[in-house]
């Protein structure tokens, strides 16, 4: 009669640790598996208009975006949004876009501040910058701003955007069609052959 009683008691904890090795199971799974709620991983990063060092003469530096340090430049070096770059006295270097050319003068510093597919934007803030813009998307745009002007190009064309060491700017174009903003607010349209000067109060001469 004894060994009935052990036999079912022998049973019933087999069945109990088989639960209890599925519980250990499935909690590991669910250990494993990220949480219910977690949001999906993006891969998609913004589209970013491709842009190198394409030639260096000179003393030129860049500092890349969120660094403090200035390095030496180096033609191809890949360049970003946030980078700057600074070239010395008889010094100078071209930055080669998806769409632009733009050629830096020596004593100037440029800053890309944006360079996503649907916009490009510079900042010149000493020196003079060349540029070649060779294709604009309707719904893109090209700016370059400097200390007294915000410059748009709206057309394809050579544009020349320089700023002397009382921070004037001065805008001029062979060809090509821009339109500059100033600290005042004042509007004016340059066309190809044009070429004007911007201070702290505006336009100072359009020619």
């Amino acid at each position: 009669m004894d060994a009935i009683p052990r036999r079912f008691i022998a049973l019933l904890a087999a069945i109990g640790l088989l639960a209890l090795s599925g519980t250990a199971v499935v909690a590991q799974q669910n250990a494993d598996d990220p949480p219910y709620d977690a949001p999906a991983a993006d891969d998609t990063d913004p589209p970013t208009e491709a842009a190198r060092l394409s030639y260096v003469q000179g003393a030129v530096s860049v500092q890349p975006a969120g660094v403090d340090d200035w390095t030496a430049a180096v033609v191809n070096r890949p360049l970003t949004s946030g980078d700057q770059l600074w070239s010395d006295r008889g010094s100078r270097a071209e930055i080669e876009l998806d769409t632009a050319t733009v050629s830096v003068a020596a004593n100037s510093t440029l800053l890309l501040l944006d360079l996503s597919a649907a916009e490009v934007q510079l900042q010149v803030s000493a020196g003079t910058a060349s540029i070649t813009l060779r294709d604009l998307e309707p719904s893109g745009s090209f700016e370059v701003d400097a200390p007294n002007a915000s410059v748009s190009l709206v057309r394809p064309g050579t544009y020349r955007i320089g700023v002397d060491g009382a921070g004037n700017t001065t805008v001029a174009m062979r060809d090509g069609q821009a339109q500059v903003t100033t600290g005042t607010g004042q509007s004016v349209i340059l066309r190809g052959g044009q070429a004007a000067q911007f201070g702290p109060s505006g336009a100072v001469d359009v020619a």
